[in-house]
């Protein structure tokens, strides 16, 4: 799979046909706000591994344009395109995955705010209704696309909205170009992308810019296609698959949404391009993190003659931090088309389904509604003027009412002396809604865990201490502010393995999660845990291992770290464990240091280190390895297991780690007379209380239970 990466990126550094600056200016507003983009998707990636559904989706300018973070409108597989017009969804649906002579599209025409399906007309199969991209001409009334009349058989045809019957307009396509997209702008020309492929001494794709002669099926070249505004160290790369073009008729622009691939970002995008139809230059204006293939998509305008939108919006209340005011804006005076309103309006403002008003005003006017009573958090109001023409866009304003509640507390940090653990944190200064917190009433609320103990309540320093028993355990905090009784965000401490050292012999194998995380300290150094492009990123608990799994990007920088142990100078021991890769073809990589604390600064002494690990040998057996070391002088010290590995491998499993001074065995039998109870230990220093009354006689290997008898 790595070979196959560099692949795909040798061949989009073969295609690149220009160098550019920076990206300025992204992820901004495209269109009137209240309008947004939906398009039909035949495929997306939601995360590294997974893909989405297909079907009709959002890309809102709220979500930065990102349609593979959110859920279908619909679902569907909408492979001849789509376009819209006056509150109506028109597309042919049918899966262009499988043998297009075997499909049978359908006609269909949605409901633009529900989705309800107004017409579904089947049309028959062998290739007559493989519709590839469609659009809607303002000008005519009339939709235009793309059909594919065989594997490399293009035709320019005119559609009938109601039927999706449609006639060809002049020969066949030149089949010398692969054709992608057709748009048609406010003016009624008709635009076409299409790619060539040069064979010289390498392969190399020209994009191009077309117009379309309504009359007779004619192209005439625009330009070659360029790019400007891309991200730094980018190219202009179109990875040839589904795509869209589609036009802004309030303003007249072009937008062109494709599939692309970033050096910068090393991942696959969709580029979101403005595209001046003039010169055939674009400019990148935003871009998806994740490959979404579309076949249609358009901006959900309103008519030309509703109202535009309301500006300069408050609610101000009757008193400070009070629940009831007033609704304060401004009337649009222009319809969306941009020319002056005449005559009155009607303004609806919902919270969720519910009308919060309704009431008539003229252009232009300043409004004031009566009062309104809210509750005491954050609203979220969705405001929309309409006249005789229809309903303009809706926007969505957002406002805080009464007190807010405390952010959560920043830079909770956990340190320790010894058996005492200091946990400090920075005050928030404004609360979850962006209000100023009054600093003088902050108290905090400090839990520890295991065990989920309040050890503060209502404390008001940004620090607490306390000294824990001699037992390792794993601790971590969590600090909750509050003022008065509105309680804010808990956020929680890093973790920190406590207690007093242990003695030589120490270790053996995991019995559980516990035996693993309450003694020894995890460290993700290259701070990739939990990313989408990770197995784990880091050292976690499974089944007896120490597991540690592959990041797809990273290089392995993690460490697993030993409790503190005592040792004394002049004497050698033996630390002993077993480990092997999850497969042969993907060996992991290790090294043991060892140190005089358990930060990477001190764990400075190599042990050992292996760079291709094998497999178990045998499904019973592990490979065993024992290092030897001594230490300069008495005192506390460390061992680290660092995984190494390459990106994109697969996983790593360590268990049975062992460290004894060489020449020593463990216990053999114990005995007493007296009645007292007798605490037996394993190496890991951990009592064994699950030993039966009698003589208990084990058998181990590497570690490991294989028998137990008792007497």
């Amino acid at each position: 799979m790595k070979l196959l990466r560099k692949t795909v990126f040798s061949l989009l550094a073969a295609l690149a046909t220009q160098t550019v600056s920076a990206a300025d200016n992204l992820f901004g507003r495209i269109a009137m706000e209240g309008v947004d983009i939906v398009g039909s998707v035949t495929a997306l990636r939601i995360s590294a591994y997974d893909s989405g559904e297909p079907g009709y989706y959002h890309f809102d300018y709220d979500n930065k344009f990102q349609a593979q973070t959110t859920s279908p409108i619909l679902s569907a597989m909408v492979s001849g395109g789509s376009t819209y017009h006056d509150g109506k969804i028109y597309a042919y649906e049918y899966d262009g995955n499988y043998r297009l002579d075997l499909q049978h599209p359908h006609w269909v025409i949605y409901d633009a705010k529900t989705f309800e399906r107004l017409t579904d007309i089947e049309k028959p199969a062998d290739y007559k209704y493989t519709m590839f991209n469609i659009t809607y001409d303002p000008t005519t009334d009339k939709i235009y696309g793309i059909l594919q009349k065989s594997a490399m058989e293009y035709c320019f045809v005119e559609i009938d909205k109601a039927t999706g019957e449609y006639k060809q307009i002049g020969n066949n396509l030149d089949n010398q170009y692969r054709y992608k997209t057709i748009a048609c702008d406010k003016k009624g020309t008709i635009f076409i992308t299409c790619m060539e492929s040069l064979n010289n001494d390498e392969s190399t794709d020209v994009w191009y810019l077309y117009k379309i002669r309504k009359t007779d099926g004619r192209l005439v070249l625009v330009n070659k296609i360029s790019m400007t505004n891309l991200l730094e160290g980018d190219t202009y790369i179109n990875d040839t698959r589904r795509q869209s073009m589609f036009c802004n008729f309030q303003t007249g622009k072009m937008y062109w949404l494709y599939p692309s691939t970033s050096s910068m970002l090393y991942q696959e995008v969709t580029n979101l391009v403005e595209l001046d139809t003039t010169t055939g230059v674009g400019t990148l204006k935003a871009y998806l993190s994740k490959t979404v293939l579309t076949s249609g998509a358009y901006f959900i305008e309103p008519g030309d003659k509703t109202p535009a939108i309301i500006s300069d919006f408050s609610f101000d209340t009757n008193e400070p931090s009070g629940l009831t005011g007033k609704l304060k804006f401004k009337m649009p005076a222009e319809a969306y088309d941009g020319t002056p309103l005449e005559g009155e309006q009607t303004v609806t403002v919902k919270e969720g389904d519910k009308v919060i008003l309704e009431a008539k005003a003229q252009p232009g006017a300043d409004f004031t509604s009566d009062d309104i009573t809210f509750t005491n958090e954050k609203h979220e109001l969705r405001i929309t003027v309409s006249n005789a023409a229809g309903d303009g866009p809706t926007v969505k304003r957002s406002f805080l009412v009464g007190y807010d509640i405390p952010s959560a507390c920043k830079n909770v940090k956990l340190t320790q002396d010894g058996l005492k653990t200091i946990l400090t944190w920075d005050a928030p200064t404004v609360g979850v809604n962006g209000s100023p917190v009054d600093a003088s009433k902050l108290t905090y609320k400090v839990v520890r865990y295991p065990g989920e103990v309040t050890v503060a309540e209502a404390t008001k320093e940004c620090r607490f201490e306390e000294t824990h028993p001699a037992e390792m355990t794993r601790y971590v905090y969590s600090v909750t502010p509050s003022v008065g009784q509105a309680e804010g965000k808990g956020v929680y401490s890093n973790n920190l393995v406590v207690g007093s050292p242990l003695n030589v012999p120490y270790g053996g194998p995991f019995a559980n999660a516990y035996d693993m995380l309450n003694y020894y300290t995890i460290i993700d150094a290259n701070n990739d845990a939990g990313t989408e492009y990770s197995g784990s990123g880091t050292w976690n608990y499974m089944g007896g291992n120490a597991l540690y799994a592959y990041s797809a990007i990273n290089n392995a920088d993690d460490w697993l770290i030993s409790p503190p142990v005592n040792y004394e100078a002049g004497k050698t021991y033996e630390l002993t464990f077993s480990c092997h890769s999850a497969d042969d073809s993907y060996p992991e990589a290790m090294e043991v240091m060892f140190g005089s604390d358990k930060t990477l600064e001190a764990l400075t002494k190599s042990l050992w280190q292996n760079l291709n690990i094998p497999m178990q040998p045998t499904p019973s057996t592990d490979n065993v390895y024992t290092v030897e070391f001594t230490v300069p002088a008495n005192g506390v010290y460390y061992y680290g297991f660092h995984a190494i590995s390459e990106s994109y491998h697969k996983s790593l499993y360590l268990h049975d780690i062992t460290v004894k001074e060489k020449g020593t065995d463990g216990i053999r039998n114990v005995s007493s007379d007296s009645t007292r109870p007798v605490f037996i230990t394993n190496l890991g220093g951990q009592a064994i209380r699950s030993m039966k009354n009698g003589v208990n006689i084990i058998r181990m290997e590497n570690g490991r239970v294989i028998k137990r008898i008792v007497k």
